[in-house]
């Protein structure tokens, strides 16, 4: 063997597939209201044909937080966005939780309102699913309070974004 045959691992073609997903809405939540969870977003990947296939999922959402109060006050809330995936139909299993937390101090007789942006990104290795997995990110509260009790907090979760970027680590 001489320096013509060693081969160049950089030169080793890996296959890769890239899928977008799709949005649910928006959906709103509010301090006087029954809060259900709600699936913001979804994407779905056919890793099959790949060896020992890495998935990178790439979050994105924007969240607007609302407070109406005739006094001064503050509000906030916090929501729990858990990433789920379900290989070829099977139960769905939790990948990962992250918490957005906002809290605003209110001078009197206002509205106040801002928009924000929360994304995420996990990455894991694929060991024992090939085929067909579905991601989905679900929203839920876990807590919209203010120091009044008479002080409207809403929150509005939309624009629910998700990619899947899958390749072979072989």
């Amino acid at each position: 063997m001489d320096y013509h045959d060693v081969i160049d691992c950089k030169t080793i073609e890996k296959k890769a597939l890239l899928e977008c997903g799709e949005g649910s809405g928006s959906m709103t939540f509010t301090s006087i209201s029954d809060n259900q969870p709600f699936q913001i977003a979804r994407v779905s990947i056919d890793t099959k044909g790949l060896c020992q296939p890495i998935v990178n999922i790439e979050f994105s959402s924007s969240f607007k937080f609302e407070v109406v109060q005739e006094e001064s006050a503050v509000g906030s809330f916090r929501l729990q966005y858990e990433l789920f995936s379900s290989c070829n139909g099977e139960t769905p299993l939790s990948r990962g939780v992250w918490i957005l937390q906002k809290i605003v101090n209110i001078g009197t007789n206002l509205t106040r309102s801002e928009t924000t942006s929360f994304g995420f990104n996990f990455c894991e290795s694929l060991t024992c699913c090939s085929g067909n997995i579905e991601y989905f990110v679900v929203v839920k509260p876990i807590d919209i309070s203010s120091d009044f009790g008479n002080v409207e907090v809403i929150g509005t979760v939309s624009n629910g974004r998700m990619a899947a970027l899958a390749q072979e680590s072989c």
